[in-house]
């Protein structure tokens, strides 16, 4: 099944839906107390909707489903983040 592709404009709508995206670079946004959240294998940060509407114009985006076979980023932080002796 073809998974619908949305732009920035469509992404705030189903952000306030609770709705969570994952653009072509696999980094997820989601939008939590009025400030878009972008979490990526590398870096995690927030964005006012200005910001998000400016940096991110170009990029198009699908729904991102927890379960859908990808690596939650956090959770493999924190495994390899564990000490062994």
């Amino acid at each position: 099944m073809d998974k619908e592709i949305y732009g920035v404009n469509e992404a705030l709508v189903l952000f306030k839906e609770g709705i969570k995206l994952k653009d072509n670079l696999s980094r997820i946004f989601f939008l939590k107390n009025k400030r878009i959240y972008v979490y990526s294998s590398s870096s995690s940060y927030s964005l006012t909707t200005n910001e998000f509407l400016e940096l991110y114009k170009d990029n198009k985006f699908i729904v991102y489903l927890d379960d859908d076979g990808e690596i939650d980023a956090k959770k493999d932080e924190e495994y390899y983040g564990f000490k062994h002796k």
